[in-house]
């Protein structure tokens, strides 16, 4: 008798914050991994997990492999020191994007599962309005529009060689260990200091790494995501104030929270020179998630509150 194996994927940027959660649920979901990093993986774990350098993975790294999942990549940067940034997000999200997708194109690899993000279409919707698959593409910056060009760049390839392809545009995504906006809120929660978000009545969407990485298996898995874009969400719009009153409760505290008009911030973050950083807090970035639970039968497990209870468990 033939004894089938399991399935096999491919994880890039396997150490991060979202792929490392990704190899464990691929783990919980009897995959077989092919796991890529730049960093050490000589210390890195999986009873079913085989590590490969993201750089040089070898032909062993996609054989038999089903389906890539391509996380590595240059996240936005608050603080950015490169000399020139928009050739360091081509370099990352866009030329190691293609060469990744070649490589799977010539070994038979019959899915390339894309983590995008809701970047490459704007970076805030007008108030009453939401991003959604039929929205046309205006990222205003650099990290959204090398996401973009390497959407671009893979639909074709995916035409050309047959393999499927599927883009999937997540908001901020929050979870234990992530980084950015998230870690920083977390941070001055965490501290006590007081915080002009008070009286913020804006309309955000979010997405726990949770309910992030049962939607990319379910793009790995489902045969109608073949050839799609996704835009994914816990299916929830909060304001930013809610956002840190529910981050704070996970916390076991008790928020400080002056009620600054919305106003007053957007005119001292033009005095400072930190648009694009408030309109992260204060303006609207709805996401309308519906297509993806439609076509993909698929609903997020857990709440924001619930999400935000996990990352402090």
């Amino acid at each position: 008798m033939t004894q089938l194996l399991c399935p096999k994927a491919i994880v890039t940027g396997a150490t991060g914050f979202i792929g490392s959660r990704l190899v464990a649920a691929l783990e919980r979901h009897g995959y077989r991994i092919a796991a890529m990093t730049r960093g050490d993986v000589s210390s890195a774990g999986g009873a079913a997990v085989d590590w490969y350098s993201l750089d040089e993975p070898g032909n062993a790294a996609f054989d038999d492999a089903s389906v890539l999942f391509h996380l590595a990549g240059r996240a936005h940067i608050i603080r950015e020191h490169a000399a020139n940034p928009e050739a360091e997000f081509r370099a990352a999200n866009v030329d190691l994007t293609i060469r990744m997708a070649e490589w799977a194109a010539d070994s038979g690899v019959r899915r390339f599962v894309f983590l995008s993000s809701i970047a490459a279409l704007g970076s805030k919707t007008a108030p009453g309005s939401h991003f959604s698959e039929l929205t046309i593409p205006a990222p205003e910056t650099d990290y959204g529009k090398s996401k973009l060009m390497a959407e671009v760049a893979l639909t074709s390839l995916g035409q050309a060689t047959g393999m499927e392809i599927v883009i999937v545009r997540p908001p901020m995504v929050y979870g234990p260990g992530a980084k950015g906006n998230f870690a920083r809120m977390m941070a001055l929660l965490k501290l006590g200091m007081p915080l002009p978000f008070g009286a913020t009545d804006n309309r955000r969407s979010f997405v726990g790494v949770g309910n992030l990485t049962d939607f990319l298996i379910r793009c790995a898995e489902h045969p109608h995501a073949a050839g799609q874009t996704f835009l994914v969400s816990d299916d929830q719009d909060i304001s930013t104030t809610d956002f840190l009153r529910m981050s704070a409760e996970a916390l076991g505290l008790r928020p400080f929270l002056i009620p600054v008009p919305k106003r007053f911030l957007q005119y001292a973050a033009k005095v400072a020179h930190k648009e694009a950083l408030i309109d992260k807090l204060v303006g609207d970035l709805r996401i309308d998630c519906s297509r993806a639970k439609s076509v993909l039968s698929w609903q997020p497990s857990l709440s924001i509150r619930d999400g935000l209870r996990s990352t402090t468990s």
